[in-house]
């Protein structure tokens, strides 16, 4: 029995310092004010796992939770809500996120919304402004005034004025969708465009009026 409850406090001891190494290793802390960087409370190699506000401009590396400010800078991955003027991220982002302009060079997972949206990378969910970009995969609804997709899959909705799927490299089948708005371009697409102009490159019948129904 002592043997026992011997092996389990230093199992306990163990998963202790485990858990402290782990987030000493993470470098996470619950609080960051910003004034511009590097004039914040928290180093910009540091990660925020609770709030963050930056008051001109702040950069940290991985953000979980809610992110406000002017201009409020991502290194790494972050989960949770993101206000603000200009939002830049250097990695994935899962959540909800708001802004003028939304800058993002890897993956998107969630909605995103305001004025420019320009995603390097893959894009699930739901991306709605007055420009969005998104130069990887979209499995989901661009929606806004232009939209504009030129990664290797699509699967979804446009809904805009100016709707485009222009891949950088064609694979036919691979964009699979609706485009809606008043013009409508793809390179390739298996789906439907419903618009006063519709073009569909890959389609036998590449051009026609208020609604074009491809197949392949």
């Amino acid at each position: 029995m002592l043997k026992y409850q011997s092996l389990r406090f230093i199992f306990i001891v163990f998963w202790f310092l485990a858990g402290f190494s782990t987030a000493l290793s993470q470098k996470a802390k619950p609080v960051q004010v910003s004034l511009f960087s590097p004039l914040q409370i928290v180093k910009k190699d540091y990660s925020i796992h609770g709030i963050r506000l930056n008051l001109i401009y702040g950069v940290n590396e991985d953000m979980n939770g809610v992110d406000a400010g002017f201009i409020n800078q991502t290194n790494g991955t972050q989960r949770g809500v993101q206000w603000g003027i200009v939002n830049i991220g250097k990695e994935n982002f899962y959540g909800f996120r708001y802004g003028w302009i939304n800058l993002l060079d890897y993956h998107f997972h969630g909605l995103s919304t305001g004025g420019i949206n320009i995603n390097k990378g893959n894009a699930d969910g739901w991306i709605s402004g007055a420009v969005n970009v998104v130069l990887g995969k979209v499995q989901g609804v661009l929606s806004g005034g232009i939209n504009v997709m030129q990664g290797d899959y699509f699967s979804g909705l446009q809904l805009g004025a100016i709707n485009i799927i222009d891949p950088d490299k064609i694979q036919p089948g691979n964009n699979k969708g609706v485009q809606i708005g008043l013009f409508n371009y793809a390179t390739s697409l298996r789906g439907v465009q419903f618009g006063l102009i519709n073009i569909n490159r890959s389609a036998k019948i590449k051009f026609f009026p208020i609604l074009l129904i491809s197949r392949k």
